[in-house]
């Protein structure tokens, strides 16, 4: 579907960008719409140019189906990213992809309420943009122009006086970097397979309204080719995602489903992808064991382009380096009180692993040298703004574990144990510089864990009592995907497999991982605390348990003692010999 490009991404959109200041200087202007540059303008396989500023061309503006309802996300103080999905009324919403590229205009309004009183609402910001099914007719907006640390609602429109309408969203900005709030509280969450199981996680949390912004931490959909054992979960198209057109259809799929829709029209999105996104354990040049593998006539090259492009049309994520090839890596600065840095961990850099000899290779990266150095630079910046918690948005396991227990083998080669020297390099940077309040938030595991984050080469650790520990790790269990301790595993045989994790790693104070679940973490200027919550899939329910808090004292790096009670799950109790760390 590229052919018909005769000039480079790059100069179509240096001529984008002059005929956009032409038209803001000959009247209103027509904000780009982010989808088409899906994620980088500069790449020639995913920059699809526009043909034009809308308001010079004869383009559709009458009705439009907002078929998938509307998301934000990646706020700052003072603009969000907006999302829907504008297909004319006369197009077969369900094809995506598509023959026709004629524009289509959308238009768009951010307004705050007065509850109190009869003024009219307030418009913060509002505009017109175009979409097509180029981009399997997905709207991106930044809406600018707003109030830090404050609620706004939003909604899309036809551009003929707008006689058809999206759902209203919500949304929430930052607060500026430099401002000192006393809490902000974040739903966190990872994997999320729709075929098995209903996406409660998504909902439950929705409907109680308790958080201002949601985490989530990778495998928002997965390729597989699954039947499900439960009604209406199958997912379509029924074979392994490999085509532009596959990505866009299972991810369509899934965004009907009305807890996630609930999700995504109220709460903001801070997400990155994992390797589901494309393919099972996929790393820059391949999946697993299998490299430049061509499958439907396609290579690996060409199938991860298809799917990282029909993610970032779908998602409400913040281009933040057009000139950077893949990345999706970015920092927000949520006041004084929290540094957030996402982390890409799987396509932008990371080398083959899931090998032992490799694991210490200095060689071997996960993040890649760009990545690296920059996160150390956001670290740098954090001490000197005096942000009191560091939390890095991590997809995969963080710390060293002995899992045996659960797969046989002693280390966990998906995660960061397979890239030991850069591990070091991570953890060297925090001890030496003596960052405080590290939190890592890790999804990929499908079970739940609270550790404390250990370097015995350089610190030593005391299990009793958490001294020598540098931060915290807490991992999410799935939304729906079945247990990382096995699939269809009995609740008696994920507790043994959960007294054997706690027994036999001293950092690692609770484990559980029969349910499926999500963690809502609060911080204040004095405290983290994280609340864990277990629940069933096997029906669409509100039902959920308060599995653990878990509490972290502010300058301690290490959990409250002594522990709460858990209700799922196992806490710490006798350790095997070989647990202790020195």
């Amino acid at each position: 579907m590229f052919g018909r490009v005769s000039i480079s991404a790059t100069a179509a959109a240096a001529m984008l960008l002059a005929a956009d200041l032409v038209t803001a200087a000959a009247g209103p202007a027509f904000g780009r719409n982010i989808a088409f540059d899906s994620p980088s303008i500069n790449h020639p396989f995913l920059a699809v140019p526009r043909r034009g500023p809308v308001d010079r061309r004869t383009v559709y503006a009458s009705g439009l189906q907002f078929t998938h309802g509307v998301a934000s996300g990646d706020p700052y103080a003072d603009s969000v990213i907006l999302w829907t999905r504008a297909v004319p009324l006369d197009v077969n919403e369900t094809t995506h992809l598509y023959e026709d590229r004629t524009p289509v205009c959308v238009a768009w309004e951010v307004w705050q309420d007065y509850a109190c009183d009869d003024r009219p609402r307030k418009v913060f910001s509002s505009g017109k943009t175009e979409t097509s099914g180029d981009v399997d007719f997905t709207v991106k907006v930044e809406a600018t122009g707003l109030l830090p640390f404050q609620t706004f609602y939003y909604k899309f429109t036809d551009c003929d006086e707008g006689r058809t309408e999206s759902p209203t969203g919500r949304t929430k900005t930052i607060p500026e970097s430099e401002a000192w709030i006393d809490k902000v509280t974040f739903a966190v969450y990872s994997c999320a397979n729709f075929a098995e199981g209903f996406y409660n996680a998504y909902g439950t949390p929705a409907r109680k309204d308790k958080m201002d912004y949601v985490i989530f931490l990778g495998d928002y959909s997965y390729e597989y080719q699954e039947p499900s054992f439960l009604p209406g979960r199958t997912p379509m198209p029924f074979k392994e995602t490999v085509q532009l057109v596959d990505y866009r259809t299972r991810i369509a799929m899934q965004r009907l489903d009305p807890d996630l829709s609930l999700n995504h029209a109220n709460f903001p999105w801070f997400s990155v992808w994992d390797d589901h996104e494309v393919a099972n354990n996929g790393w820059k040049d391949g999946s697993g064991d299998e490299t430049a593998m061509i499958k439907e006539g396609v290579t690996w090259d060409q199938r991860k382009h298809n799917g990282l492009r029909a993610h970032f049309e779908w998602m409400p994520i913040r281009q933040v380096d057009s000139d950077d090839y893949f990345r999706i890596w970015r920092n927000f600065k949520i006041g004084k009180l929290v540094d957030l840095s996402m982390l890409d961990t799987r396509y932008y850099a990371r080398d083959k692993g899931d090998d032992i000899p490799g694991a210490a290779s200095t060689k071997r990266t996960m993040l890649g040298a760009n990545q690296e150095k920059w996160l150390f630079d956001q670290f740098d910046q954090s001490q000197k703004r005096g942000a009191i918690w560091n939390v890095l948005g991590n997809q995969v396991q963080f710390s060293n574990m002995n899992e045996t227990a659960v797969s046989g083998e002693a280390l966990y080669y998906d995660g960061w144990m397979d890239y030991q020297a850069q591990r070091n390099r991570v953890m060297d940077n925090i001890i030496d510089r003596k960052l405080m309040n590290t939190v890592i938030l890790t999804g990929d595991y499908h079970a739940l864990w609270a550790a404390e984050l250990t370097y015995p080469e350089k610190m030593k650790y005391n299990h009793e009592n958490g001294n020598g520990a540098f931060g915290i790790e807490l991992a999410t269990t799935a939304v729906s995907s079945y247990s990382g301790y096995g699939i269809l595993k009995s609740l008696e045989s994920c507790q043994k497999i959960s007294q054997r994790v706690v027994a036999d790693n001293d950092q690692v104070k609770w484990a559980e991982g029969y349910y499926r679940g999500y963690f809502v973490v609060e911080f204040t200027p004095s405290e983290m605390k994280a609340d864990f919550f277990s629940l069933d899939v096997g029906t669409r329910n509100d039902k959920e348990i308060l599995a653990a808090t878990w509490v972290s004292e502010v300058n301690t790096n290490k959990f409250k003692r002594p522990f709460g009670e858990v209700k799922t799950g196992v806490l710490q109790g006798e350790l095997n010999p070989w647990a202790h760390r020195s």
